[in-house]
C-alpha cells in the first residue's frame, strides 16, 4: 500500500487518484440514496455511473463548442459595446436623467432632433 502512495506521488498521479475516489465517492452515496423498486444496488451503482459519464461528457462537449466558438469568432471589441451601452443607459432615462449623467443626457440630446 505505501508503495503505491510513493508511486502516485512520484508518477504525479494525485489529482487523478483525488478524481477516481470523488467519483467512487458519489455513485456510492447516490445508490445508497436512491433506491429503484426491482434493481440491486450493483445495477443502481452501473446506472448512476453512466449518468455521471453522460454528465461529464456533455459538459465537456459543450465547453469545447464554446471555446471553438470563442476562438473562431473572437470576443466582442470592448468599444463598440461600451457606445451601445453608453447610448441605450442616457436615453432610457427619459425626461429626467440622473445628475451623474448630465454631460452624457446632453450629447444624447444633441446629437438627435427628437426626444430619446
Amino acid at each position: 500500500m505505501g508503495l503505491a502512495l510513493i508511486a502516485v506521488m512520484e508518477l504525479h498521479l494525485v489529482a487523478a487518484l483525488l478524481a477516481g475516489l470523488l467519483v467512487f465517492q458519489l455513485v456510492h452515496m447516490l445508490a445508497d440514496a436512491v433506491r429503484i423498486p426491482h434493481i440491486n444496488n450493483r445495477y443502481a451503482k452501473v446506472l448512476f455511473v453512466a449518468l455521471l459519464a453522460i454528465v461529464v461528457v456533455t459538459a465537456l462537449t459543450f465547453l469545447g463548442i464554446g471555446i471553438g466558438v470563442f476562438l473562431r469568432r473572437g470576443p466582442e471589441p470592448r468599444a463598440p459595446a461600451l457606445r451601445r451601452f453608453r447610448a441605450r443607459s442616457c436615453c432610457a432615462h427619459g425626461a429626467s436623467p440622473p445628475p451623474s449623467a448630465a454631460s452624457c443626457w446632453r450629447r444624447c440630446r444633441s446629437r438627435r432632433s427628437t426626444p430619446c
